[in-house]
């Protein structure tokens, strides 16, 4: 893909809103977690330095989400 040439929409996604089952933000922010961590491996072994830096960046970001979301969802809990 060239560097000015803009993404295409997949076909068949509905933009920003969740498509329906697909298990929300929460489930998300895991699942970009878990490919960010893999493809950050990639990029360690292949030493792209730059990549894997953006790629760890990503990935403790989405953890950092999941974890905040859990402990917000365990003190909704408790009250």
């Amino acid at each position: 893909m060239a560097a000015n040439t803009p993404r295409q929409a997949r076909p068949g996604r509905q933009g920003a809103q969740d498509a329906p089952g697909d298990g929300g933000p929460l489930e998300a922010a895991a699942f970009i977690a878990e490919m960010a961590t893999e493809l950050a491996g990639v990029a360690h072994r292949h030493q792209l330095g730059m990549l894997a830096y953006l790629l760890d960046m990503v990935c403790m970001e989405a953890e950092e989400m999941v974890r905040t979301e859990a402990e917000e969802h365990a003190r909704s809990r408790l009250s």
